[in-house]
Formats: structure tokens, C-alpha cells, sequence
């Protein structure tokens, strides 16, 4: 190479090291660094090396040079060596400039690259650790060897600067021609030189590359920078997090000053892996992939993690957990070049320093309060969601095929020389990645400034939120007024949440706003044409009940039933009411059908009466399709009744009793629910002193009217049920929990269903024998919506399918594959029947 001493030059012979020839040298080595041993003399080290012209492979006492004859080490009389073997090696390396000091730091020192066959040496230097390198470990004289060796190096850059320049920290990139780009800091300054003739200075990092990898000229340049620019917007949410991410490739080459990390948070799938790989690549010699929570445990474990951040530069955990306190303190270390301790195989330690970008790529947001020195060097960027696989094969050719790993390099070295600087203003933290319970107290900490945990409906009696969640999120538990629940800590961590729950609440108060609107002009009916029916009430309740109604009655004095619900339970309510009795009576809801009444604004408050309003929510009027005419009846005072039946598997779901003024939280919904148990109203045929409740209108078939799909997620607005994450509808269809179960708006209709790892988790418990319909159900929706989210095989849903057969035990075999098929063609799968030697089957 160019920068190797020829073996014939002065500075070397073809035979041994006289005092003559290096005589200035040993003067000022011994005269300011006191390098003489005792009664050994280091000329005698010096002038002991011999060399020979004839190929010999390596031994114990000879190796091979870089310039071609094999070195020979000095012997003592009694034939051991004078000095150590890697002492004697490490002066041949030096006079042939294999190790370099730094040119601006006089305490680093760099050893030239070598390949993994050891024979060709590369452009690139290495940080040099002499007892790890020339093995020197169990000398005991290694401190006073390693001294000299460091004074000589210093000096030979002195000496012949032209031969043993010292290695400068930063990169090159060139071509054959000889074009280069340079990057480095020079007096504090990052700077970015382009040149049509190589400059002769060793670099770090030093990299060749086809003439088109490198702009040739400044149009070239401008598009080179918007391209980069276009993939780090793709790959990121904001311009800030763009920039960030684009200030981090020439971070450990171009920064004044090391004392940042980045994260790059967001959740599977964005393309983060993606980059990283087509980097690490193009520069895998200067990469390295560490285990942060390995590397801050310490022990013998943390010292072989630390001997990664040996020679890196660009430095990245793939699963850094974010959220814990013991990886941000190591995480801290590494950006501030804090030493670590390196143990290789349970050898000796030593330290090191790291000159290193770090950077976390996770899906957990980081723990800032950990420290606040880690607080403050955290560089946070927020990756993007929702790519195509067509626009991540686009990513992919440029990293592999268009260089676009050296593209990025230049253009970030570009911006620092420019003098830009991260966004320290960024910050990290999306509600997708919360749960609902977490998303509840979210919620009603920007709303009221702290939560209830034991009001939380989301959290389950007897559970607490996640330190994690805490941590990361920037509160703290606490009590208010007697009451414990969790509070903001750190509100430069709480922001994000805080900003993304604002502009969704007041997304959700615009589009309410809009709907109120939308809905203002909706078609309602004219309740002047519902009017009463000349029905024999008797004969009216009685067609109710043959048309699937299967509620009961009790007598009531004046609108008041007393002791319904257990007249109701001990078998004292009819099926028919009797007026014989009382002048009037009530009906109380039977099982799987629900009693819905739509009231009139009877205290002038302007509201909308119930049918009306839920006519407009709706988008539908009452007789048609999607607001089916119940067995309708009319109040004394102008509101209206009507009973509907629901599919058993979601009547658990309802509440027994909800009155929509305080359920939804809407003053003005007057629409109130009597599920089975929950309630009575005064039915058709009664005389109060209000006056006398009427049948108006039947269904056209004479049957009590399913509810519908529409209807059903209406009420779940209302409050009026709690749907499960994934339940089959009214309509057989299955479809995913929504409504006032999970206050945000998810990215897809599936998207809840994804796991971190990309399996499936099936519940493998028991199913309860009187529960193996509904669990059943329930588990093949999971499993089902789950392959949705994760586009997993169809043999998964089968494996899933099976295991669920197993589950299901001595269940009617075709009420389970009656559920199966169901699910399976509902979400567009494979329904596939199992062999069985059963000719029933």
C-alpha cells in the first residue's frame, strides 16, 4: 500500500536495526520518555530484530511483515525472548506504519485494518488496543511496554510525517479514478470535502465504490440529497424525526462532540430493519449489534456485550427495552464514551472507550426519568406506519442496488457540515402501542389531570397498571382526595401522549360536531301519523307473545309495579296481562330481548324526542330495514315503547338497565333500555292518571323484530351494551368490538389483534360445559381476526381450528364445526372439515 514503509528504505534495511540508523530516534525516545529497562536496553530490543528474505510461515518467534521479510525476534543468550513477542511485533508494525496515532487526539492510537484472512491489509484503521492486540496480558512489564510503544508511534508521525501520518478520524469514500469524498472534524468543525485526487491522509473509515455511487458534480449532489430525504420521510412520522434519523448516519464521524443516542421507536413493520440491514451491509465492518440489557448487568456476561462497542461506530439494539432504567444508564455510558469493562471468554479485563453512534430501534418508548443526563441526550425519532410491501421492494433496491447506504452517509454529513443539529424538541410516544385500560387513564389525565385506578372499567378488579406503562408514559402513582390512582411526573415524557389524546379528542369533537350537522339533516318520522290502533290490549299482548316476546307482567298501581322483580323470580308474573287486577300493569323484559323506550321532552327542555333522535343517529327511520317496527306502543304522555330480540350470545353484553341522560352522558338522549331482569315499562292497555298507554303499530309478519346490526352498534355509542373485541352480529356476521369500549380511533379493524412476536396466543383453558358454545365462538373469532391482522397461513388457522376441536371435548361435534365454518368464511378463510371415521359426521 501507499502509506506502508518500503522495506528498503532508510528507516528499515534489509538486515538489523543499527544505533546509527536510529539513533535520533532512541535518543529522544530515551531522553523524554525514560524508556530504558532496568539493565535492558532498549537498543538492544531495537537492533535484536533481524530479518531474512526467505518465505517462512509464521512461528512462535517469526512472522511475516506487511513489506515482505520475515522478522525475527531477539533472543536472550539462554534462548528466551529479551522482550515479549508482541512488544518486538508491534515495532516492526510501527517502522511500517501499521499503527498510527490520532491526529487529534495524541492518547488514541489505530492499528491498519486487516480481512478475515489476515494476509491483504485494508485501508482502514482500527482502534488500536495494545494488550489485547499484541497479547500481552500476562506481562509484567505491559504498562512500561505499552508506554514505549505509544511514545514511538507519536514519534514516528513526528519524523517522517510523510510516511507515518497519523490516521484521522473521520471517512473517505473514493473511486478508481481517484475521486473522494471526505468527511471529518477539523478544530471543532464538521467539514465535507469533495476532491478529483486522493490526499495521501489514512481515514477510520475508508471505503471504495463504483464511479456512479459518487456525485460528481452539484446537480448531482441536489438529486443524491432528495432522494435520501424522500426515504427518511418514508420511514418517519414527522420532519423532525426525518431529520434526526438523517443526522445519525454521520453521527460518530461528523459530530463536534459525542454525547447523543438516538431511538427509533415504533412498532412492527415500518421498515426499520429494513434500513438498518441495508446500511450495516455496505458498512459492516464499522457496525455491531449489542444486547443493552446483557451490557448493563456487568459481570462476565455485560464484559463480552462491551467488546462489541470495540472499533464501532455505528452501534444499534434491535430490541432495546426502552422502559428500563438499568439499559438507559448504559445506554447513557455508551453516547457519553464512559469506559466499560471487556472481558473476552472469562480472560483478562481491560477497558474501553466507545466512540460510537447508539442507536435503540423499539417498540417501547424510552424511560427518560432514568436520568436526567440521559433525558437530556436522548435524540427521539418516531418511525411511520401503514407502508405497502411494492413501496418497501422500492427501499430495498435503492439500499442494495443504488447505493443507498453511501447515499445516506453523504447527504448526513452534508447537513452537519451545514450545521445542522437534532431536534432535541422531537419527542416519542403513540397511542396505538396502549392498551385499552392504559388508554382510559391517558384519557382521563389530560381531561382531569389524574385517574381513578379503581374507576378504570378497562383495568379489572385487582390489577394495576405496568411499571412499564408508568415509566415510559412519564407518571407516578399518588393519592388525590383519599383516592389512589396515577398523575403526571415528568411532562416532557407525558407530551406526546398528552398532544396525540388532544388532537384526537378534538378530531373526535370535530367529527362529532360534523355528524350533529350530517345528522340535523336527516328525514325523521312525522310521530303524528303513529297513532293508536283500536287493539284488544289482551289480544295485542298475546300476539306479542306468539311473535317471540317473552316477557312477562305484573300488576301495577298508577305506573308503579311493586315487588316485580320478585314476583318475576318466584313465578307470580304472567304471560298475558290482566286488567281485571289493576287498572294497570307492567311488562317486565324477558330473556334475549330488550325493551326499548323513546321518550318526550316533558320538561320543555327543547330536546329531541327518543324515537326521532335515534332515527337521525341511526340514519334510518323506524319500519325500515336497519330500524325494523317493533310491536309499538304508546305512552300516556307521548313516548314509545317496543321490544326487540337478541342473538343469547350477546344478551351479556347489555346492561340490565341503562337510561341514555346518564349512560351516554348526552342530557339531551332520550332513549332509555330494559334488558331481562333490568326493568319494567307500563304496557299497552293501562290506565294511569296521566292517562291510557295504547298499541299503535305491529310488525308486518307479526314477529318481535331481531335487532339490528346498525342498532347494536348504536347502543354500543350509547353505552347501552359493551361489545367484546370480536363477536358475531345479529346479521351471522362476525365483526370487532368498537364503540365506547376503547376511546381512540385504531389504525385498522384488526389491529388489536396483532401480537408483538406475529403468533398466535390462543386461550388454552378449559371451556366451562355450559359455556362451550360461547367460548368456542368467541376463541375461533380471536383466532380468526388475529390471522387477519397478521396475514398468517391458512395451515395456521387450521392448526388453531384443530386445537380448538380438542378444546371443546365431548361438545356437539357439528354445532363446533357449525361455529368454525361460520368464522372461518366470515373473515375469508378456508373452512377445511376434519377426517373422521364417523358416518354421522
Amino acid at each position: 500500500m501507499d502509506n506502508h514503509v518500503n522495506p528498503m528504505d532508510g528507516m528499515r534495511p534489509d538486515g538489523d536495526y543499527t544505533a546509527a540508523q536510529l539513533g535520533k530516534l532512541l535518543r529522544l525516545l530515551n531522553a523524554n520518555y525514560h524508556l530504558r529497562g532496568g539493565d535492558i536496553n532498549t537498543h538492544l530490543v531495537l537492533g535484536g530484530i533481524r530479518f531474512s528474505n526467505p518465505p517462512t510461515l509464521d512461528t512462535c518467534n517469526k512472522w511475516l511483515t506487511d513489506s515482505g521479510p520475515v522478522a525475527e525476534a531477539a533472543m536472550m543468550p539462554g534462548g528466551g525472548p529479551i522482550w515479549p513477542i508482541g512488544y518486538q511485533k508491534a515495532i516492526t508494525a510501527i517502522v511500517e506504519g501499521r499503527y498510527r496515532v490520532c491526529d487529534d487526539d495524541p492518547n488514541v492510537f489505530y492499528a491498519l485494518d486487516r480481512p478475515d484472512d489476515g494476509m491483504e491489509a485494508l485501508e482502514s484503521y482500527h482502534v488500536l488496543n495494545f494488550e489485547s492486540e499484541l497479547d500481552m496480558k500476562s506481562a509484567s512489564r505491559s504498562r512500561e511496554i505499552e508506554r514505549a510503544l505509544k511514545a514511538m508511534i507519536r514519534l514516528m508521525a513526528t519524523l517522517r510525517p510523510d510516511l507515518y501520518a497519523p490516521v484521522r478520524r473521520g471517512a473517505r469514500i473514493h473511486t478508481p479514478s481517484g475521486r473522494q469524498a471526505t468527511m471529518y472534524v477539523k478544530d471543532g468543525t464538521p467539514t465535507l470535502t469533495n476532491k478529483n485526487e486522493p490526499d495521501h491522509i489514512p481515514y477510520i473509515v475508508d471505503i471504495a465504490v463504483p464511479e456512479e455511487a459518487l456525485p460528481g458534480n452539484k446537480d448531482d449532489y441536489q438529486a443524491m440529497n432528495a432522494r435520501v430525504h424522500t426515504w427518511m420521510s418514508f420511514v418517519t412520522g414527522t420532519e423532525a424525526s426525518a431529520l434526526n434519523l438523517a443526522l445519525y448516519w454521520a453521527y460518530p464521524i461528523m459530530a463536534p462532540r459525542l454525547e447523543n443516542l438516538w431511538c427509533f421507536y415504533g412498532q412492527g413493520g415500518n421498515g426499520k430493519g429494513l434500513l438498518f440491514g441495508g446500511f450495516r451491509r455496505t458498512f459492516d465492518r464499522w457496525c455491531s449489534e449489542v444486547d443493552i440489557e446483557r451490557l448493563s448487568q456487568g459481570g462476565f456476561d455485560g464484559g463480552n456485550e462491551a467488546g462489541k462497542l470495540v472499533d464501532a461506530l455505528w452501534v444499534s439494539d434491535p430490541e432495546s427495552d426502552m422502559s428500563s432504567e438499568a439499559c438507559a444508564r448504559a445506554m447513557k455510558k455508551i453516547a457519553t464514551c464512559d469506559p466499560f469493562t471487556v472481558r473476552y471468554g472469562g480472560g483478562i479485563a481491560y477497558e474501553v472507550r466507545p466512540h460510537c453512534g447508539f442507536i435503540s430501534l423499539t417498540n417501547r418508548a424510552p424511560y427518560k426519568e432514568a436520568t436526567r443526563a440521559f433525558e437530556r441526550r436522548l435524540v427521539e425519532v418516531n418511525a411511520s406506519e401503514g407502508h405497502t410491501h411494492d413501496e418497501f421492494a422500492k427501499l430495498a433496491d435503492w439500499l442494495d442496488n443504488r447505493y443507498g447506504a453511501v447515499e445516506m452517509l453523504l447527504f448526513s454529513a452534508n447537513l452537519w457540515a451545514h450545521g445542522y443539529r437534532p431536534d432535541m424538541t422531537e419527542s416519542i410516544g403513540t397511542l396505538e402501542s396502549l392498551d385499552e385500560a392504559e388508554l382510559f387513564a391517558i384519557k382521563e389525565i389530560v381531561e382531569k389531570g389524574f385517574t381513578v385506578s379503581a374507576d378504570n372499567p378497562y383495568l379489572g378488579k385487582g390489577r394495576r397498571y405496568s411499571r412499564s406503562f408508568i415509566n415510559r408514559t412519564g407518571l407516578k402513582t399518588g393519592r388525590r382526595q383519599g383516592d389512589f390512582g396515577l398523575m403526571v411526573k415528568s411532562e416532557s415524557m407525558f407530551k406526546p401522549y398528552r398532544e396525540a389524546m388532544e388532537s384526537m379528542l378534538t378530531a373526535d369533537v370535530r367529527q362529532a360536531e360534523a355528524l350533529k350537522e350530517k345528522k340535523a339533516m336527516r328525514a325523521v318520522t312525522d310521530l303524528a301519523i303513529l297513532t293508536p290502533n283500536d287493539a284488544d290490549p289482551v289480544e295485542w299482548a298475546r300476539a306479542k307473545r306468539d311473535g317471540g316476546d317473552t316477557g312477562v307482567y305484573v300488576p301495577a298501581e298508577n305506573k308503579v309495579a311493586r315487588n316485580w322483580h320478585r314476583k318475576a323470580e318466584s313465578g307470580q308474573a304472567a304471560t298475558l296481562p290482566d286488567f281485571t287486577v289493576s287498572p294497570s300493569a307492567a311488562e317486565i323484559a324477558g330473556d334475549n330481548t330488550v325493551i326499548i323506550d323513546w321518550d318526550a321532552d316533558h320538561d320543555g327542555n327543547g330536546c329531541e324526542h327518543g324515537l326521532n333522535r335515534m332515527e337521525r343517529d341511526l340514519g334510518a327511520l323506524i319500519g325500515s330495514e336497519d330500524f325494523p317496527m317493533p310491536y309499538l306502543e304508546r305512552s300516556a304522555r307521548g313516548g314509545y315503547h317496543g321490544t326487540y330480540r337478541v342473538p343469547p350470545d350477546l344478551m351479556r353484553y347489555f346492561k340490565k338497565s341503562a337510561v341514555g341522560r346518564s349512560t351516554s352522558g348526552d342530557p339531551t338522549l332520550l332513549v332509555d333500555l330494559k334488558a331481562a331482569g333490568g326493568g319494567y315499562v307500563i304496557c299497552a292497555g293501562s290506565r294511569t292518571d296521566q292517562g291510557v298507554y295504547e298499541p299503535v303499530t305491529a310488525p308486518s309478519d307479526g314477529r318481535v323484530p331481531m335487532l339490528t346490526q346498525p342498532m347494536l352498534e348504536l347502543f354500543s355509542e350509547y353505552g347501552f351494551v359493551r361489545l367484546p373485541e370480536a363477536y358475531v352480529g345479529p346479521d351471522g356476521k362476525a365483526h370487532v368490538g368498537h364503540g365506547d369500549s376503547r376511546p381512540t380511533v385504531a389504525p385498522s379493524a384488526y389491529a388489536r389483534f396483532k401480537s408483538s412476536d406475529g403468533r398466535l396466543h390462543l386461550d388454552t383453558s378449559p371451556m366451562a360445559p355450559h359455556m362451550r358454545h360461547n367460548e368456542l365462538l368467541r376463541r375461533a373469532v380471536y383466532v380468526a381476526a388475529a390471522a387477519k391482522a397478521m396475514k398468517l397461513p391458512q395451515s395456521d388457522i387450521d392448526s388453531a381450528f384443530d386445537e380448538l376441536r380438542s378444546l371443546a371435548g365431548d361438545h356437539d361435534r357439528k354445532d363446533t364445526e357449525h361455529v368454525l365454518e361460520d368464522v372461518a368464511r366470515n373473515y375469508g378463510f378456508q373452512y377445511r372439515r376434519p377426517r373422521t371415521d364417523d358416518p354421522n359426521d
